[in-house]
C-alpha cells in the first residue's frame, strides 16, 4: 500500500506540473494503469492490469516529459507489470517486463531497486540462484544509499 501511496502522490504532483494536454493524459493513463494493478486480484482483474499496464508502458511519451519523470514512471509500470507476471506465474514474463523497465536507465532510487527485486525474485522463482543473488545485491546497496541519504548522510 505505500508503494501505491508514493506513487500516487508523485503522479499527481507531476501531472499538476503538465503543461499539454497530452502530458497529462500520458500521467493520467499511466496512474489510471496503476490504480488498476493495485486494485487486482481474481485472475481477470490481473488480465486486466496486465493488459492496461502494457498499453500505458507502450504508449508515446510526449517530448514535454522530461527523461528523469520519464524513467521513474515507466519503470514503476514496469515493475507493477513484473510483479503482476510473477503472481500468475509468468516468470519469463516477469524478467522481460524488469528488464524493460532497467532498460529505461538505473539510479540510487526506488524505482530501480523495486526492478532489481522483482528480476530478483523471478531469478530465484527460475531457479538462477547466482542471478537472484546479483539483482538482491544490487537493491541492497541501492537501499543502504537511500537509508544514508534519509539518516542526513549525503557522502
Amino acid at each position: 500500500m505505500k508503494h501505491a501511496a508514493v506513487l500516487g502522490i508523485f503522479l499527481l504532483t507531476l501531472c499538476s506540473c503538465m503543461s499539454t494536454e497530452a502530458e497529462e493524459a500520458w500521467v493520467s493513463s499511466a496512474q489510471a494503469a496503476s490504480e488498476s494493478a493495485q486494485r487486482a486480484s481474481s485472475a481477470t482483474e490481473l488480465e486486466t492490469a496486465t493488459r492496461d499496464l502494457s498499453h500505458a508502458l507502450n504508449a508515446r511519451v510526449p517530448s514535454g516529459i522530461d527523461a528523469l519523470h520519464r524513467r521513474i514512471v515507466r519503470q514503476d509500470l514496469a515493475y507493477q507489470l513484473a510483479s503482476i507476471a510473477q503472481r500468475r506465474g509468468r516468470l519469463d514474463d516477469a524478467l522481460r517486463a524488469a528488464d524493460r523497465g532497467l532498460r529505461e536507465g538505473t539510479a540510487d532510487d526506488i524505482f530501480s531497486a523495486n526492478l532489481y527485486i522483482a528480476r530478483g525474485h523471478a531469478h530465484e522463482a527460475l531457479n538462477h540462484p547466482r542471478e537472484a543473488a546479483s539483482d538482491y545485491y544490487r537493491a541492497l546497496i541501492i537501499n543502504e544509499v537511500l537509508l544514508r541519504h534519509a539518516m542526513g548522510d549525503h557522502e
